[in-house]
């Protein structure tokens, strides 16, 4: 398995949680292969903006999509639990 870098680990997870977005870079999320999709925002940002009800804000270079996702929550959580954070 390859190291895990955080930048690689946010695009991961957002791409993943973000399968209910709208706009220009819903497309890009619901690809298949998101990176051969098409042009790709040079910035991606993942907020997770409450824990509890699993608000996640997903920053592009020119969008913010909110969703409501549990699972990218908990997956986000496991992943800095794993690294001692």
């Amino acid at each position: 398995m390859s190291e895990l870098t955080r930048r690689s680990f946010i695009v991961q997870a957002s791409l993943a949680g973000a399968a209910a977005a709208s706009g220009s870079t819903a497309a890009l999320l619901l690809a298949d292969d998101p990176l051969a999709a098409g042009p790709t925002p040079t910035n991606l940002l993942l907020h997770v903006r409450d824990v509890r009800t699993g608000e996640v804000s997903v920053l592009t270079d020119t969008e913010e999509i909110v969703l409501h996702d549990s699972r990218l929550v908990g997956s986000v959580l496991r992943a800095l639990a794993r690294t001692g954070r």
